[in-house]
């Protein structure tokens, strides 16, 4: 994993990729998870899920953080073909409709 260092001088644990179409909930959550212990998560986002699937062949990441409703594929299908990509990456699937 390519990492930089954070404030404390340390690489970071975790790659995180959160796939959110809200460009807000999308900021929200990536800042809220690298101002965690002063950075010790490294947090990239995109909006769909064919994004997060060119990224997952580029990079590894040890967790996806990803929206059940997306554009096109939907969140579940999305961690399904991860799991194919990347099985040893960890999954969170996350909703705001009940």
């Amino acid at each position: 994993m390519t990492s930089e260092p954070t404030s404390l001088g340390r690489e970071p644990v975790a790659h995180i990729l959160v796939v959110e179409d809200s460009l807000g909930v999308a900021r929200s959550l990536s800042l809220a998870l690298g101002l965690y212990r002063e950075g010790i998560f490294r947090a990239e986002t995109c909006a769909s899920a064919e994004e997060a699937l060119e990224k997952l062949h580029a990079a590894r990441f040890d967790l996806i953080v990803s929206d059940l409703r997306l554009p096109g594929m939907d969140g579940l299908a999305l961690l399904e073909r991860a799991r194919q990509v990347s099985p040893r990456t960890r999954s969170i699937l996350i909703t705001a409709f009940g």
